[in-house]
């Protein structure tokens, strides 16, 4: 391009436009071109402005215009400096030959110091392309608008409604004719929303956009929907705003899905709640552990106060449950080994209780991304479970100790039937003998049952064995003791025997006699406990005479050495019966009472 002599700031930038420009540009002067930028000279095929052969511009114009252009220059050249003329539809001859069509608006300057004219031109074929391309923008635009899923549509800063598309028709069954013109607070919004409509739209007409608020829209039949907006202002040529457009979509259903999902997940913890059962995932890639409430009320923390890993979850499991779980989250997350364990927990008060601790993997292209289960207080189950089987330690034990009374007592009556039997004189007499003595036998059995055969007070043991009137005449004296089921038959017939014997010629048989019956205790290391108990008869009728043993001595003294591994030492002084014994008793195991605490 051939440029104005200057050397100004002001000159260049100039220059610079005419050459950025994408309309032709031509300054001729004396019948030439003097300059031309790139468009000129791509719009008449050349490519430097040298190439042009020394031609009067009018030379390239149509023959049929040359005259009416002369006409309007003159005209412009009459007129003086700044004349121009108005926008011409004129036809030029490219160099190659072909004729084009163009917009040309012509304009007195000056180059280098003397008159030129400036001509503008721009080809037809870019206006028509230009205007075409803006009518098919218009088109897509309304096809947009109109085919949209969302409703699209314009306000006035007044809320009048000047855009509403078929979606808007659709939803708020109003059709596009009655909606243009009317107020859309009115049309759509229940009253109780004008207020903050308006002044959503007062932030949005002041430059700050609105995306993703809900708001609803009542329907002409009087459907109420629930809608999600994003606004922005429009605005005209000056930057003013002009009002909104609105693009809203209809989150009705999903609404109703979420209040319907919160339900379900209500519904779901409470369930939580009510069979303590909790849910836990461990994410791998953000190593991050997640726990339901019911997880975090377990373990008696707030979800809003505390974070867990699954170091301190871990940590929640007792030392000897630690191991276990920890063996099993790592096997879980290497190779996908599910794992149902019942372990012993501590939670954050200190509370022991059972937990039943489910996991399982989750895969994603062969890897475990995530590890989740489920995770239930079983504390009442586990007591239940330990109930049941004290329960049924205590029938076994019961049953045992039924089975052996039930054999001693058959074998101990079979014995005591074939001993009373070489001294009864008839049968009479024997019925007499035994008669006593099995009633003895039945008092201890039920005794026995009373305590569900697991030890008898030896206290109450000796006082079953005294007629109720005589019990005063009796003086009981010792450490509380207990006898063991195996033992208590054999002491139980020990006792009837000297209680029998007294009543018959001992202390018993008058008024002014009375028995002391004392006792102590030690134990032997791994062997029970041995026992000295003491039978001291006074004040009852003198004994005369050497002491012959019967019957009764003889069930003394074998009961003694057989039942109760000790020694018998059987003395009637004058005084009275004195009696002392030796007993071997057997250990009794302390039972634990169903229902205790675990742990």
């Amino acid at each position: 391009m051939t440029q104005p002599a200057t050397s100004s700031n002001g000159g260049d930038l100039y220059q610079a436009l005419v050459q950025t420009m994408t309309d032709a540009v031509f300054v001729s002067q004396d019948g030439t071109f003097r300059v031309a930028n790139e468009a000129g000279l791509k719009l008449l095929g050349v490519s430097r402005l040298d190439e042009l052969p020394s031609l009067d511009p009018m030379e390239l114009l149509h023959p049929s215009q040359q005259e009416a252009v002369r006409d309007r220059l003159r005209l412009m050249i009459a007129q003086g400096a700044g004349a121009a003329v108005p926008l011409s539809i004129q036809t030029w001859r490219r160099l190659d030959g072909s004729w084009l069509e163009l917009e040309v608006a012509a304009s007195l300057t000056t180059f280098r110091g003397r008159a030129a004219v400036l001509l503008v031109a721009r080809a037809m074929s870019d206006v028509r392309e230009a205007e075409l391309r803006l009518v098919e923008s218009e088109h897509r635009f309304r096809s947009l608008v109109e085919t949209a899923g969302s409703v699209i549509l314009c306000l006035n800063a007044d809320h009048t409604i000047t855009e509403w598309n078929r979606e808007a028709e659709r939803l708020s069954e109003w059709p596009r004719h009655e909606a243009i013109g009317r107020n859309y607070l009115q049309l759509l919004l229940p009253r109780e929303y004008w207020e903050a409509v308006t002044a959503d739209i007062k932030k949005v007409l002041g430059g700050e956009p609105t995306r993703n608020f809900e708001d609803v829209m009542v329907s002409r039949s009087g459907k109420r929907l629930t809608l999600l907006w994003n606004v922005t202002r429009l605005l005209d040529a000056h930057h003013q705003p002009l009002g909104i457009i609105a693009i809203g979509q209809d989150i009705t259903e999903r609404k109703a899905v979420e209040r319907e999902l919160q339900q379900q997940a209500d519904l779901l913890e409470e369930s939580q709640s009510v069979a303590h059962v909790g849910g836990w995932e461990i994410d791998l890639g953000s190593n991050r552990i997640y726990w339901t409430e019911e997880t975090f009320r377990i373990h008696e923390l707030s979800s809003a106060d505390y974070e867990p890993s699954l170091d301190n979850a871990i940590g929640f499991y007792a030392p000897s449950s630690q191991g276990i779980i920890r063996a099993a989250v790592e096997a879980v997350i290497a190779v996908g080994t599910p794992f149902d364990h019942e372990l012993e927990l501590i939670t954050s008060r200190g509370r022991h209780i059972w937990v039943r601790s489910i996991g399982k993997a989750k895969w994603h292209q062969g890897h475990v991304t995530k590890v989740y289960g489920a995770f239930q207080d079983i504390t009442a189950r586990k007591l239940h479970e330990q109930a049941i089987e004290q329960f049924g330690d205590a029938q076994r034990l019961m049953l045992s100790e039924l089975d052996h009374r039930v054999r001693n007592n058959l074998a101990s009556l079979s014995a005591l039937i074939d001993i009373s039997a070489r001294t009864a004189r008839d049968v009479p007499d024997l019925a007499s003998a035994i008669r006593g003595r099995v009633q003895a036998m039945s008092a201890v059995h039920v005794l026995l049952s009373r305590g569900h055969w697991s030890s008898v007070d030896l206290t109450e043991l000796i006082e079953l064995m005294i007629p109720a009137d005589l019990r005063g005449a009796v003086t009981i004296r010792g450490d509380r003791r207990s006898i063991g089921p195996r033992q208590c038959t054999a002491l139980g017939m020990v006792m009837q025997e000297l209680v029998a014997n007294s009543l018959k010629y001992g202390a018993l048989s008058v008024d002014r006699g009375r028995i002391s019956i004392t006792w102590s205790t030690r134990e032997i290391s791994g062997d029970g406990t041995e026992m000295h108990l003491q039978w001291k008869e006074t004040d009852g009728p003198a004994i005369m005479g050497e002491f012959q043993p019967g019957l009764g001595t003889e069930l003394i003294r074998g009961f003694v050495k057989t039942e109760l591994r000790g020694q018998s030492l059987l003395d009637y002084p004058r005084a009275g019966a004195h009696h002392q014994f030796t007993f071997r008793l057997e250990t009794i195991k302390d039972e634990e009472p169903a229902g205790a605490p675990l742990g």
